[in-house]
């Protein structure tokens, strides 16, 4: 989003950015509760503040002077903090830190060169956005390395409101370039919808964080444990006896049916390391630790649909009782498992065994 005045006088887009200011700072108030989501306060206040500038701008209370472009150089710093926080990166104050915020500050000594500022702030933002994309592919990746539960903690919430407000970014670059040939109508149409969908996704990322408010904390410690140096001496063979033992306690043990299961926990059960583990499963199952342990589950799933065929209990409380804890992940380890879904499976059975 381009944080510049119209040249007009935009009372529709004020109201709303009125609302704004106050959803942000309430938003802020709610989430800086949780130490985890305090850099998401701040990035909710620095909207708020944001929105305050803009109605002040707008209404020309700040004479000539505008400060906002300013601003669209450190919307992306805060959000790269943000995202750094949320995929396990403790946040400091450094002066590596810091030294995201000194573009920010030099631009004030240059308010009148307004177009210039805000396209070096709207490149900024998407060179940050990019940083922050690769955070998150990092983050997710090594989340289904470590991890069984996925679901409970993936942030592609976030990647996709990250991905809507690129697409805004674009959009509101071209409009703020083409306002000299834009009718006024259209104008004022363009600029309060671009303010409605960044309102809508603040909306959202607060629900969000709200809403589904895990986050997977033992990242570092699990980079850590997957990048020890391993034995160059180590081959198939002993990939192949290490998933032994590891299937056998998965499978044997039920260790599956534990909706939280995690890599490091099979690791305390069966004594081997992290690394270990990670490599056994990678090499021998051609999988991440994810993908494998829903692959048990599913393979659990369908013996019991097998012992019971005919009974009425729903599919998703077996799915429930096995580990699987959500519909999309259970149908979606189950099609890839057997290329049917479960109930194809289930009436496949029933059709084969009434035939009999």
């Amino acid at each position: 989003m381009n944080f510049i005045s119209s040249p007009i006088t935009l009372e529709t887009v004020s109201l709303l950015q009125v609302v704004f200011a106050f959803m942000s700072a309430f938003g802020a108030a709610l989430v800086f509760q949780v130490a985890k989501f305090r850099l998401l306060a701040l990035f909710l206040a620095f909207q708020s503040v944001l929105c305050v500038l803009n109605i002040a701008e707008n209404n020309a209370l700040l004479a000539e002077v505008l400060i906002t472009p300013a601003f669209t150089l450190l919307f992306g710093p805060l959000l790269y903090l943000l995202v750094s926080s949320l995929t396990g990166d403790e946040p400091k104050v450094n002066v590596k830190t810091a030294a995201h915020f000194i573009p920010a500050l030099l631009a004030l000594s240059f308010t009148s060169q307004v177009q210039t500022v805000v396209l070096l702030g709207t490149l900024s933002q998407l060179v940050y956005i990019f940083v922050c994309f690769i955070k998150l592919g990092q983050y997710h990746s090594l989340l289904k390395s470590v991890s069984s539960q996925v679901d409970t903690y993936s942030l592609k919430w976030l990647s996709t409101a990250l991905g809507v407000f690129s697409a805004l970014l674009v959009l509101d670059l071209v409009r703020m370039n083409t306002q000299t040939i834009t009718p006024l109508l259209l104008k004022k149409g363009l600029y309060f919808a671009s303010e409605l969908i960044f309102f809508s996704l603040s909306c959202y990322l607060i629900f969000k964080v709200l809403r589904s408010p895990e986050v997977f904390d033992d990242i570092k410690r699990y980079q850590k444990l997957l990048n020890e140096s391993q034995n160059a001496q180590q081959d198939d063979a002993l990939a192949q006896a290490i998933f032994t033992d590891i299937e056998h306690a998965v499978w044997h043990d039920k260790l599956y049916s534990q909706p939280r299961l995690t890599i490091s926990e099979l690791a305390e059960h069966t004594g081997f390391k992290v690394r270990d583990i990670s490599w056994a499963v990678n090499k021998m199952a051609n999988r991440n630790f994810s993908d494998y342990i829903n692959s048990l589950r599913a393979r659990a799933v369908k013996d019991a649909i097998e012992k019971a065929p005919h009974s009425t209990m729903p599919l998703i409380n077996i799915a429930l009782d096995h580990g699987f804890n959500s519909k999309s992940t259970f149908f979606n380890s189950f099609k890839k498992e057997f290329e049917l879904t479960p109930m194809q499976f289930k009436k496949q059975l029933m059709s084969r065994r009434s035939g009999s």
